[in-house]
């Protein structure tokens, strides 16, 4: 099979989609790494869970550990403007060209393998071999959901540094509906003798990953952050730098350069509290989709009069609403007027708009429902002059992307 374009990519990875009753396992996943020869041993890893700041964190710390000698891989989840994204090297996406080129051999040899993947588990064993392959110096993995039973989760080298960002309810329909659940989750990626990095956080998540750490031998590292460090980053990113900093510094047993330090201060990360225009009118975008990341996000922005702002939105559909519904709880602290879109991407699909709607209204929020229409949702929330935000599911951010001024 020759794959030409990366329309064609994923029309052939669709067909890994897997059942969203499917029971989160490693089953399949260690055994197609062991078909593959366990590239993933073959690396020096960066592993890093967590709720909120993954994905800013991962960037950060590929960013921090390109010194100018070191070849440094980054695969996050999930990609926002194009699947390239999932596999990078020294902060440049590899070319559409080489990713077909690459998957069309990757899709051959797995043919063969004993078990099928899903689609997660096709680009995280894909991040491996590929990595392996380009003999990278390290390689930064961001998890996917959870941690435990999380695709990522078959590094067992003992010099794996392992991150955990903050920790809060999110997937409690998956894990479970206490932060000790989640926490366990997270902790899951904790093995024999590793180093782990975190900032503090509440006592009961605190005490399950030092407890973890106990069990497994690993060192754990608690980051202490001076409030004026890193000031030209918005508030919530401070924290994801500072983590990235010491995750950094214990992979290169040293300090960062001051000149490294600065280059990674200027990384983009698509979608994370991005400051944008559109047809000339400033807008705001981030990719927030629980309570905890919304209101890091709404409290990194500059003061408004309360509620002085316009919100478009929608929220992917999944497990009882609990999610969507805290996290309109939060939007409606900050905006009185909603615009919902929805979407329809591969197996995702979004909450109907008559439920937002419904729920919103209730709140005291004034709603205007515009179908599938995003460039008609951008003209609604830029057109009153006030703060516009874009929030809510990170499906629909390539098409808002793709709308926005260069």
């Amino acid at each position: 099979m020759h794959i030409d374009s990366l329309q064609h990519a994923e029309q052939v990875l669709s067909q890994y989609y897997a059942p969203s009753t499917t029971k989160y396992s490693l089953k399949n996943m260690r055994a197609l790494m062991r078909w593959l020869g366990d590239p993933q041993d073959s690396l020096r890893v960066i592993h890093v869970a967590g709720t909120s700041g993954k994905t800013s964190t991962a960037y950060y710390t590929a960013a921090l550990l390109c010194d100018g000698k070191t070849r440094v891989g980054l695969s996050v989840s999930p990609h926002v403007d194009s699947i390239t994204e999932r596999l990078q090297i020294n902060g440049k996406q590899i070319s559409q060209a080489d990713f077909c080129d690459l998957l069309s051999k990757f899709i051959q040899l797995i043919a063969k393998a004993p078990v099928r993947p899903s689609y997660f588990e096709l680009l995280t064993a894909l991040s491996f071999w590929y990595f392996a392959k380009q003999d990278v110096d390290f390689a930064v993995i961001e998890v996917g959901l959870g941690g435990l039973l999380d695709a990522t989760n078959v590094i067992r080298r003992e010099d794996k540094i392992c991150v955990i960002t903050d920790i809060g309810l999110d997937h409690v329909e998956v894990f479970g509906d206490s932060l000790r659940q989640i926490a366990t989750q997270k902790a899951g990626i904790i093995t024999a003798r590793n180093q782990v990095v975190m900032h503090s956080q509440t006592q009961e998540v605190l005490q399950v990953i030092t407890d973890t750490c106990k069990k497994r031998d690993a060192t754990l590292h608690i980051v202490t952050q001076n409030s004026d460090d890193f000031m030209q980053l918005p508030l919530i990113q401070r924290r994801n730098f500072s983590v990235a900093c010491a995750a950094a510094q214990l992979a290169l047993n040293g300090q960062v350069a001051a000149k490294v330090i600065d280059a990674a201060l200027c990384v983009k990360i698509p979608a994370r509290i991005e400051y944008r225009k559109y047809k000339g009118r400033p807008i705001v975008v981030d990719g927030a989709h629980n309570a905890q990341k919304l209101t890091g996000f709404f409290s990194s922005l500059p003061t408004m009069p309360a509620r002085d702002v316009w919100v478009l939105c929608a929220f992917v559909q999944q497990g009882s609403g609990v999610r969507w519904h805290e996290s309109l709880d939060v939007i409606s602290l900050y905006a009185k007027n909603l615009v919902i879109v929805q979407f329809s991407a591969g197996p995702k699909q979004s909450v109907p708009a008559k439920d937002i709607a419904q729920y919103a209204e209730s709140h005291g929020m004034h709603v205007v429902d515009v179908g599938n229409d995003i460039p008609k949702g951008l003209d609604v929330v830029t057109a009153n002059g006030k703060r516009a935000v874009v929030t809510g599911s990170f499906y629909i951010m390539h098409t808002v992307h793709e709308l926005l001024d260069a």
